[in-house]
C-alpha cells in the first residue's frame, strides 16, 4: 500500500513539473495585446510583449520600449501563498526591481477548434478586465 502511495505522489509531482514546463515554453515568443470594441470585434492595440527563455520580457508600444525580467510560479499575487491549481507570472522592471507586476495566468492556448490562433489571458488583481494577447 505504501509503495502505491509513493508511486502516486511521484506521478503527481512529475505531472505538476511537466505542466509548469509547458507554461514556461508556451509563453515564449511575441504577443500582440488585443482589445474588444463595443461590437465584440478584436482590435490590436499596438502593444507587443515578447517573452524570452532567459527570463526577460520586452514590452513595446509605439516608440516606447520597456525591459523586464519575469518568473512563473504557483505563488499567489495577493499574499504569496502556494496555489497548486494556478500559475502566476511576476514581471519586474529591469531598471527598478522594486516595481513588480503580478498576473494570474488564466490560459495560454487555443480557445476553440475553429480558431488556430494561440491566446494568452492574464488577470491583474483589481483590474476591470484581463489582458488578452494573441501570439504573433
Amino acid at each position: 500500500m505504501r509503495k502505491i502511495f509513493l508511486i502516486l505522489v511521484i506521478a503527481i509531482i512529475q505531472l505538476n513539473y511537466s505542466y509548469a514546463q509547458d507554461i514556461n515554453n508556451d509563453i515564449l515568443g511575441s504577443w500582440d495585446l488585443i482589445e474588444f470594441n463595443l461590437e465584440g470585434e478584436q482590435q490590436v492595440t499596438g502593444a507587443v510583449w515578447e517573452f524570452k527563455s532567459d527570463g526577460t520580457c520586452k514590452s513595446t508600444e509605439e516608440t516606447l520600449i520597456y525591459n523586464y525580467t519575469y518568473s512563473i510560479s504557483n505563488n499567489k499575487c495577493t499574499d504569496g501563498s502556494l496555489d497548486n491549481e494556478n500559475n502566476y507570472i511576476r514581471i519586474y522592471k529591469t531598471s527598478n526591481s522594486n516595481l513588480e507586476y503580478c498576473f494570474k495566468i488564466i490560459n495560454i492556448g487555443l480557445l476553440d477548434d475553429s480558431d488556430t490562433r494561440v491566446f494568452m489571458t492574464l488577470y491583474n488583481y483589481g483590474a476591470i478586465q484581463p489582458l488578452i494577447f494573441v501570439k504573433k
